[in-house]
Parts: structure tokens; C-alpha cells; sequence
């Protein structure tokens, strides 16, 4: 074995990722058909956070060696984190049908129908990979994990400690363990464990936003947030929409059922507003929390770049509504109640500008739009004195749309 691949494989694993590409390029430029450098280099190229860029290369290693189930691992595993679930789980299949003794590529199926809500499914399937290596820290992360969706939070602890005590340098598990606790609400032991997987590996984005959710759940309504959060994503697509359509539903009933009988106007029009609040706030309460996290000393250190930079465009929307208020409330007026209307619906699409996903080019764009139309109802407004046009009609229903999109590409993402 050349020195270069030693030396990659070395400093591979003592997280000096820049050092190793390099060594392994070196032994590459010398053995270019070695399948198993080729690989290595994809995980590196992985751990250096581009998913994208392994992947290729993987199937580059693949193609040299189709027969190899480690491969097959990997390629899987660069898909789930790029949320290709569908082609994740075909690659899994085919390293467990090569191998189907190695717990981890258990682990990786199981995350995958976690991340599909079949949270059953997923508890068999650890338990399958447990049963060839007991001690296994993916299975039983991923065990926790299901048994959690499952409301078996007893268990999920039993499991995730046990995990802790086979490895409790690892950060994966410390993080697992944080979201356990998140969820049942002890925030303080949450951010305890958090703190130490980013301790173990800082470049661990899962337990850095984590301890972002936990430092916001310390406001207690961010807390009852994240708690309904927390039981939504447990539910289906389809129940996730049911809920949505059947509160639109009902709000809509109760404001015909307030116009057509006046003697019970005084009870249901606080309800109903009541309802609009309540879906107003679940809009506009992560822009929010970010906004105060920005503002916070210490909170502002977890926020990444993009974070601080969608902050600050939120900050600025909320800017614009506290300057529509006082300009409101000193001069009155249609156009400084469009001010404030603007700057406070702004937060929602800003808010996620950046996301990081597949459809983030969309949202972007739709953001980007909202903001031109909204800007130009306001110069109608400011000439015409008159809150009807069809400018603010636009911007209102592309407001509503907002909600419905996010929604659709989520339940896809699903």
C-alpha cells in the first residue's frame, strides 16, 4: 500500500479532510482504477459537506466494483443527505441483498423510513441490524429515533442511553439524544447534550440547529411551538393537510355562522380571531425567535451566515411595521396602515429565503416577487389614498399562497 493512502486514511480520521484529499489524489494520480481510494475520496469529499460532489465519484467506484457493498453503502448515504429518498432506498437495498449481516446499512434504512414516517417500519428494520451487531450506535440511534415518533418515549430513553454507553464520545448519539429530550420538553438537558456533540465534532449542523431550537424554546411560547411541531411531524401528509384544510374550513364557518346570526357575533368574532392569530404567530414565530437569537450576545454564535443574513432581511421587515405603527399612530392614514401590513407579512417569505433545499431557487423568487408587488401596492396607495386595488388584492392573496406552497413542497419533500 502506498504511503499517500496511508497517510490519507490517517488523516482522515483525525478530521484533517483538506490534508487527506490531498494525499489521496497524490496515490490517485499513481493508481487511478483503485476502487477503494476512489471511495475514500467520495467520504471525504462527504465529510467535507458536498453530498453532491461524492457522488460521482462513488459511482465512479461502483462501476469498478459493482459486487462491493460498502460502496453501495456510501452512494445511498450521500442521497439521504441530499434527501433522494426514493434512489437512497434503492442503493441501500442492493448493499443489504450483497451483505445482509452489516447492521449499519440497517441504520441508513431505517433513518430513510423515518424520514417517510414509517416510523414502525423503522423500529423493525434497527432491530433487524441489531440483531447482528447489539452494540451498534447507528441501529440504536435510529431505534430511538422510531420509538420516539411512536410515543414510546420511555423506551426511546432506554435505547439512546444504551447507545451512549457503548460509545459516549459519539456526537450523532449526544445529538439524537438532545432531540429526545427537546421533545419531551427538557430543554436545559437538551442544550446539555447538544453543547457536547458540537464539542465532539463542530462541524455537526444537526446538533448546531438543535441547540438553536432549544435556546429559542427557552421563550415559552416558542416552546408550545415547537411542541405542536414536534406532532405534526409525527402525523401523515395527508392528516398534516386535513388539519390545515379542516381549521381554513371551520374559520371560514364560523365568520358566515357570526354574519347570519348577530346575537352570537360577540362570542364567535374573538374565537375567529383568535384563529387568525394563532395562524398568523405560526407563520411568523421562527423569523422571529431567529430575529431575537440575532439580537441575543450569546445566541447570535449559533446562528450559521445564512442564518444571520436571513435575520437581518426579517429585522428590516420588522423595521418597516414598527415604523408604519408610530407613523400610523402620529399621522394616521391608509398608507402607513399598508406600511404596516407589509412590513410584518414580509417576515414570513424572507424568512425563508436560503432554505437550503431543492426549492430554495422557488422560494427565493417568490419572496423576490412578493417584495416588488407589495412595494408597488404601496406606491398605489401612497398616490391614491385608497387600500383597493388590484396591486394590494395580489399581494394579499400571494400572501395566503405563501402558506400553501410551503406546505405542498413540504408534503412532497415527505
Amino acid at each position: 500500500m502506498s504511503a499517500h493512502l496511508d497517510r490519507a486514511i490517517l488523516l482522515l480520521e483525525h478530521g484533517k479532510l483538506d490534508e487527506a484529499e490531498k494525499s489521496i489524489k497524490l496515490y490517485l494520480s499513481e493508481f487511478p482504477n483503485d476502487a477503494h481510494a476512489i471511495a475514500i475520496l467520495s467520504f471525504i469529499t462527504h465529510s467535507k459537506g458536498d453530498n453532491l460532489a461524492a457522488l460521482p465519484i462513488i459511482e465512479a467506484a461502483i462501476e469498478m466494483d459493482p459486487n462491493n457493498n460498502y460502496y453501495h453503502y456510501l452512494h445511498a448515504l450521500y442521497r439521504y443527505n441530499l434527501q433522494r429518498l426514493e434512489e437512497a432506498e434503492e442503493s441501500i437495498k442492493i448493499s443489504i441483498q450483497i451483505d445482509p449481516t452489516v447492521a449499519e446499512q440497517f441504520g441508513l434504512l431505517a433513518a430513510i423510513n423515518i424520514q417517510n414516517k414509517k416510523f414502525q417500519e423503522a423500529l423493525d428494520i434497527a432491530n433487524t441490524g441489531l440483531s447482528h451487531d447489539p452494540k451498534n450506535t447507528f441501529c440504536l440511534n435510529t431505534k430511538s429515533t422510531a420509538q420516539t415518533k411512536l410515543g414510546q418515549e420511555e423506551e426511546a430513553f432506554k435505547t439512546v442511553e444504551g447507545a451512549l454507553n457503548e460509545d459516549p464520545e459519539d456526537s450523532y448519539t449526544h445529538t439524537n439524544y438532545g432531540w429526545g429530550l427537546l421533545q419531551s420538553g427538557d430543554v436545559a438537558k437538551a442544550l446539555h447534550h447538544f453543547k457536547e456533540a458540537l464539542r465532539l465534532k463542530p462541524s455537526n449542523d444537526n446538533a448546531r440547529s438543535g441547540m438553536i431550537e432549544a435556546l429559542k424554546a427557552k421563550y415559552w411560547l416558542y416552546k408550545k411551538f415547537l411542541q405542536y411541531q414536534f406532532w405534526m411531524q409525527k402525523q401523515s401528509s395527508q392528516f398534516q393537510w386535513g388539519f390545515i384544510i379542516g381549521i381554513y374550513l371551520f374559520s371560514r364557518g364560523l365568520g358566515e355562522l357570526a354574519k347570519s346570526n348577530p346575537g352570537l357575533s360577540d362570542f364567535l368574532y374573538p374565537v375567529l380571531y383568535l384563529l387568525m392569530v394563532a395562524a398568523f404567530s405560526t407563520w411568523v414565530i421562527t423569523p422571529v425567535s431567529n430575529l431575537f437569537l440575532r439580537i441575543n450576545k450569546f445566541g447570535r454564535f449559533a446562528l450559521n451566515e445564512t442564518e444571520t443574513k436571513i435575520s437581518n432581511f426579517v429585522g428590516l421587515a420588522v423595521a418597516t411595521g414598527i415604523v408604519g405603527i408610530v407613523s400610523f399612530l402620529l399621522l394616521g392614514g391608509v398608507f402607513h396602515f399598508g406600511l404596516i401590513v407589509y412590513g410584518f407579512s414580509m417576515m414570513v417569505p424572507l424568512s425563508g429565503l436560503f432554505n437550503g433545499t431543492k426549492d430554495e431557487k422557488i422560494f427565493n423568487s417568490y419572496a423576490i416577487g412578493m417584495a416588488v408587488i407589495g412595494g408597488l401596492a404601496l406606491i398605489n396607495i401612497y398616490q391614491s389614498h385608497d387600500l383597493n386595488s388590484q396591486l394590494v388584492t395580489v399581494y394579499i392573496y400571494g400572501f395566503i399562497g405563501y402558506q400553501w406552497l410551503g406546505n405542498i413542497l413540504l408534503s412532497f419533500r415527505n
